[in-house]
């Protein structure tokens, strides 16, 4: 009974870890059916396993900065780089419990947003550009084009003697935007999901 279970959680592991790649190709097919990218919706993958701790975040952008075409105005700029800044700081976004863990690595995904080469000689060029392409796509391509998504990842160290017994979401009060959270999770004894909000966002793992 134990090994069935040890190999239902590290085919849950594998299926968090999968989560990012396999959203890329969903993202072709969401007009054949229900649209995944809905606008104050975002999706948490928590995986916790011995010193592990593995948190990703997924977000339309319009959640995080209002918009989700290319930044290309000196406001639309800030608004990424300060969204950038508070996802970068995950003791802002999540309180530990249970585990003591220090920061490894956080590593956050705004390139949907910037322009390749965004210098103020070429803003009207891209722009034109910009506006060009938006009138030549056809409406599928339009609808693509219109779903632009942050990304983050979170991975610590923590204690191998203890085990997570709760995370506290912070993210509805850093961004407005964001109404409820598609939470999913796995550890080395259980798993299982919940849909967060700004009034149930703490996640139990006893």
């Amino acid at each position: 009974m134990a090994t069935v279970l040890k190999r239902s959680l590290i085919a849950a592991s594998v299926c968090i870890y999968a989560f990012a790649g396999s959203l890329s190709a969903a993202e072709e097919h969401e007009h054949h059916s229900e649209d995944p990218h809905v606008h104050g919706l975002a999706e948490l993958l928590i995986s916790s396993e011995k010193n592990k701790l593995q948190i990703q975040f997924e977000s339309p952008a319009a959640n995080l900065v209002g918009f989700e075409h290319q930044a290309h105005s000196e406001d639309d700029r800030k608004k990424v780089a300060s969204a950038k800044q508070v996802l970068e700081s995950p003791d802002k976004l999540f309180q530990i419990k249970g585990l003591s863990c220090t920061l490894a690595k956080a590593d956050v995904n705004v390139s949907a947003l910037m322009a390749e080469e965004d210098t103020h000689e070429d803003h009207d060029k891209d722009h034109a550009e910009h506006d060009d392409e938006h009138n030549e796509h056809d409406k599928g391509d339009e609808h693509k084009a219109a779903h632009s998504e942050i990304k983050a990842s979170y991975s610590f160290n923590c204690s191998s003697n203890e085990k997570l017994t709760e995370l506290k979401v912070l993210l509805f009060e850093q961004f407005s935007g964001i109404e409820k959270i598609n939470a999913q999770w796995v550890t080395e004894d259980q798993q299982g999901a919940v849909e967060l909000s700004k009034n149930k966002a703490t996640i139990n793992f006893k």
